[in-house]
């Protein structure tokens, strides 16, 4: 149902694309109705910037089950409906003495890749590998609190750097 009743000169003057990701209307004048359908899949996010400059531009945006996603007249100027189910959500533009735009892109959710099957790899530990203690981490710096000196520790740093 993409009855176009747009297409006179008289009742519609600017452009208009329709395709399967945007319905695009750029209105210098406006008098009649016009309608695209778009086929969504469930997450995927409608983008709307709708701008009325003069007269009444109205948007309708319906759901495959019939629930109203948005209806309203361009008041909010940029905003997001999301599709709640896979199906065809007609939008329906209504412009009386209108002038205006309407640009609606789909964001569509990335399918789901089914992950490769990949052999796991069984770790084992290295036979060289080697194992450190709390006190092997903690260096020169943990001496008893009446070895803690200046001298110790550039002997203790000295030590470790040659």
């Amino acid at each position: 149902m993409d009855a176009d009743r747009c297409a006179s000169a008289i009742t519609f003057d600017g452009s208009r694309v329709k395709n399967e990701d945007s319905y695009q209307l750029d209105i210098k004048t406006m008098n009649c109705t016009d309608t695209h359908t778009l086929e969504l899949g469930q997450g995927d996010t409608i983008k709307i910037q709708f701008e009325t400059v003069k007269g009444n531009l109205s948007m309708k945006i319906t759901a495959p089950d019939g629930t109203v996603l948005y209806q309203g007249d361009g008041t909010v100027k940029e905003f997001t409906v999301e599709a709640p189910m896979d199906g065809a959500y007609p939008i329906v533009i209504v412009g009386q003495k209108a002038k205006g735009s309407i640009h609606i892109d789909v964001e569509r959710v990335p399918e789901a890749v089914e992950p490769e099957v990949t052999q796991e790899l069984e770790l084992e530990p290295e036979p060289d590998s080697v194992t450190l203690t709390a006190d092997d981490l903690v260096g020169p710096w943990h001496l008893a609190d009446d070895e803690k000196d200046n001298a110790t520790a550039i002997e203790a740093i000295s030590s470790a750097i040659e």
